[in-house]
């Protein structure tokens, strides 16, 4: 943690819409956890460009403001994370902010095709073009991302080949999510968590669980799930982030069936707790799941190989304990607190000129 003379040259201005917001997912959580990092190393900073009214309970804190800045002149670092319409009002200032991850999705048309209806296929070309759109219009310092994944989003939607992309990592707050001493039970239990979205593939969810009736599967949601399982699918819905970590706590595994992610928090988290985890290698999962070593890659939609890995993680207890340590190590190393406080000390001082 650094001193708050070394840091009182930072003044940010952190900007998102959907900052506190039910429903939102890694997205709410990640702005949260950033605003963590910058008040954990005395970083002076509001976040703004939200309604605080849309603010749920366990995403309070002093410095969520909301609304737009009534001094700009206070900041000499602005930063947004979601919200086009922000960055616009920015620029008609004269201030070009850092353009942050959460400003594109992971919505690629190559992988939408195979799991969308045709007025689905195309609510999504519409958002394509509108996002395409906004990229040719709307300007910052920098664009930042997750993954390798999103960068080639980026260039997809009409960034420049060789425009320089900064990377900012998902911040996982490791001290609440980490592992516990459970002790296994006679049943395998297996989380899953998401929302119920084409990209999250619930159904996928389903046709393993089918296969696996000896297995226990954990959904675990803060939305209506829409979805008829199979009845060794325990459903947990409506939950608060806070109760996350001791929810993933009482699996052995985790998987995700997603068919299109970019740095996924949720995994991430899963990973934090020390679970081994098994997910589709595609888009910017397999940048932080590395085959064998903390969790298993499997080939996309392949099913048949998916439930192959569950099986295989159950019956190997030492190679569940191994992916633990590693998983646990690789968070603390590359997405703890300290680790990203670094990193975004890094930006802040190629915007400034440093």
């Amino acid at each position: 943690m650094q001193n708050e003379t070394t840091n009182n040259k930072y003044k940010i201005a952190l900007f998102s819409e959907v900052y506190g917001k039910a429903g939102t997912g890694g997205t709410t959580s990640r702005h949260y956890n950033i605003a963590k990092v910058l008040k954990a190393n005395n970083i002076e900073f509001k976040v703004f460009g939200f309604n605080p009214d849309q603010v749920h309970p366990d995403y309070q804190l002093p410095e969520a403001v909301g609304g737009m800045p009534t001094n700009l002149s206070d900041y000499n670092i602005f930063w947004v994370e979601q919200g086009f319409r922000t960055i616009y009002n920015l620029n008609t200032k004269g201030i070009f902010p850092i353009l942050g991850c959460n400003l594109i999705p992971n919505s690629a048309s190559q992988h939408c095709v195979p799991y969308l209806d045709e007025a689905g296929k195309a609510r999504q070309e519409s958002s394509i073009i509108n996002e395409k759109r906004w990229m040719a219009t709307l300007k910052g310092k920098f664009w930042c991302s997750q993954s390798w994944f999103q960068n080639k989003e980026y260039i997809r939607l009409g960034l420049p080949f060789n425009e320089k992309v900064y990377r900012l990592d998902n911040p996982v707050d490791t001290d609440r999510f980490k592992p516990t001493d459970r002790v296994r039970e006679e049943k395998f239990k297996v989380a899953w968590c998401g929302k119920h979205n084409w990209a999250k593939a619930p159904w996928i969810l389903k046709k393993i669980a089918e296969g696996l009736p000896e297995i226990q599967f954990h959904y675990i949601s803060n939305e209506p799930c829409q979805t008829q399982f199979p009845k060794n699918v325990k459903l947990i819905l409506n939950n608060e982030n806070s109760k996350m970590p001791e929810l993933l706590n009482e699996c052995d595994c985790f998987i995700s069936t997603s068919v299109t992610e970019n740095q996924p928090l949720g995994v991430l988290e899963a990973m934090s707790c020390g679970l081994p985890v098994i997910v589709f290698k595609t888009s910017g999962q397999d940048e932080i799941v590395k085959h064998d070593w903390n969790g298993y890659l499997v080939d996309l939609a392949n099913i048949e190989h998916f439930i192959s890995d569950i099986k295989r993680m159950e019956a190997d207890d030492l190679r569940r304990i191994n992916f633990r340590i590693n998983n646990r190590e690789y968070i603390l190393k590359n997405f703890s607190f300290d680790a990203c406080f670094k990193q975004y000390k890094r930006i802040w001082d190629i915007y400034l000129g440093q």
